[in-house]
């Protein structure tokens, strides 16, 4: 059988969480990254490798990222998420635990698209209104940070549907990764240590240990250059 493939850009971004979970599962992927172009040239960033592709490949809904499993084809980063999830059984199916995941999915993607939505923006602004944008994401960030640290101390639990590790936790662990990351000079995690427990029972998971510590992952921008921040950064 051929394996699994996945397209998406040459970042970490919304196909991360995909990556660790093939990983996780050791099932064998092939993927496509797709390029910005030549940064020596005035039109980088471009999307043109992408569009060169986009209504070739079948796919119902064109766009990144995107699974082809033998003759099935599909895109949306969590739709695909759920697909390998039901199929390896890394999603929850007894309540309450489904309920808690699909909440905390819920606001794993907020907390993600705050973020998004400000280094994305069209204006910008100045390198200084741009700083001050960021600075006012660490208060809803450190509300939303707090109440999952209030959820893992009154249910006392490992992952975010009980002792199940399931397709949320690593989408929670990326997107919560990307902050960890862009806050460093101001650290937010610190008075958290449910929440850094929880980070760090992820990366010490043995099915992505080496990877998540490699230059394959570490490296690797989270953002597009489309973005004001996160593209060509290397975590310590």
């Amino acid at each position: 059988m051929a394996p699994i493939k996945i397209g998406y850009w040459d970042i970490r971004g919304l196909a991360e969480p995909i990556r660790m979970l093939l990983k996780h599962l050791n099932i064998e992927f092939e993927e496509k990254r797709y390029g910005f172009g030549n940064e020596s040239e005035a039109s980088f960033p471009n999307l043109d490798e992408w569009l060169a592709e986009k209504f070739t490949l079948g796919l119902d809904f064109p766009n990144l990222p995107y699974l082809i499993d033998g003759d099935f084809k599909m895109t949306e980063s969590v739709a695909i998420l759920k697909r390998l999830a039901r199929a390896n059984g890394m999603i929850a199916t007894t309540e309450p635990a489904l309920s808690y995941s699909e909440m905390i999915e819920a606001m794993i993607i907020d907390i993600r698209n705050r973020l998004i939505n400000v280094v994305y923006a069209e204006n910008l602004g100045t390198p200084e209104e741009f700083e001050q944008k960021l600075v006012a994401l660490r208060e809803p960030l450190e509300t939303s940070l707090g109440q999952l640290e209030a959820f893992f101390q009154k249910h006392g639990s490992q992952w975010v549907a009980g002792n199940q590790l399931t397709y949320v936790d690593f989408m929670a662990y990326e997107y919560l990764d990307w902050y960890r990351v862009f806050a460093k000079s101001t650290p937010i995690f610190e008075k958290l240590p449910k929440v850094s427990d929880y980070m760090k029972r992820f990366e010490e998971l043995p099915s992505l240990k080496e990877y998540i510590a490699s230059d394959e992952h570490r490296s690797v921008g989270c953002l597009s250059p489309f973005a004001r921040i996160g593209h060509r950064w290397v975590k310590e």
